[in-house]
């Protein structure tokens, strides 16, 4: 599996943005082994988010902005030879302070590769807190916990419904090195030439991993971690409401090398 990411946010005014970045996700696998649908699968989308007004005090919030973002992704077989694996994707945002420590937002989100209702416009809304400098969470139809109960230890916890779920543990053992322990459940979904139009194929995995980060300066990071991937099975449906099992992967150890560059 090769991933790769990118995000240029041109100004920390406002909470979304302006930011314009990519994602990309590309699974290999081998056709003897396995039978499949399809052997090359990727997924890339690239998009772009900004305030587009601010707005006065509206019931608690004291402070308000609307924002949009907008983006175009292909998730399929052979990178970009399926016309029928094209994607768009985008939201209508709402929000503001309510005060120095707390804010809100609401959205109406549309992504045409998602888990769930990809043909459909959902609503979506968060409660952001700062309770301290070691604490901050968010609750919505999204969940965010960053938790220090120590100067040298971070506990985080992600959620995007319904299969993305991530937590971690992160130790810093001296200046620029840290270890961390994690759990990841991830879903991917893609639209391949050998299913109906109605059906994508989905890839679903569980991992475990430990590793060192290595920051040798703000703009410089490097992680090595090694973990094991297990539950991973392939899937047919329209949608995580209707999937039907197709394939079973082993269980199987992996590394992971990344480097980041921050500007």
């Amino acid at each position: 599996e090769i991933t790769s990411f990118g995000r240029f946010r041109f100004t920390s005014k406002y909470p979304i943005g302006p930011t314009v970045g990519y994602d990309y996700t590309q699974i290999l696998l081998d056709g003897r082994r396995i039978a499949l649908p399809a052997s090359n699968l990727v997924d890339f989308s690239i998009g772009a988010g900004s305030p587009v007004a601010p707005i006065g005090a509206f019931g608690p919030v004291r402070r308000g902005f609307l924002g949009v973002s907008a983006g175009l992704g292909y998730a399929g077989d052979e990178p970009f030879a399926n016309d029928n694996a094209w994607y768009a994707k985008g939201s209508l945002m709402m929000g503001g302070e309510i005060d120095a420590n707390t804010s809100v937002i609401a959205l109406i989100e549309f992504d045409g590769n998602r888990g769930i209702f990809p043909d459909l416009p959902m609503l979506g809304f968060g409660y952001a807190k700062t309770v301290s400098p070691e604490l901050e969470y968010v609750v919505g139809t999204f969940m965010y916990l960053n938790w220090q109960p120590r100067k040298d230890l971070t506990f985080e916890v992600l959620w995007e419904p319904i299969y993305d779920l991530s937590v971690s543990l992160e130790y810093e053992m001296h200046k620029g090195w840290k270890a961390y322990v994690s759990y990841a459940s991830i879903e991917e979904a893609f639209t391949v030439e050998e299913l109906p139009r109605n059906r994508r194929l989905f890839y679903t995995e569980q991992q475990a991993e430990m590793g060192i980060n290595w920051e040798p300066s703000n703009s410089v990071s490097m992680l090595l971690a090694g973990g094991y991937a297990f539950e991973r099975q392939f899937s047919s449906g329209w949608d995580d409401r209707s999937l039907t099992r197709i394939a079973d992967l082993d269980d199987a150890p992996y590394a992971r090398v990344e480097i980041s560059l921050r500007f």
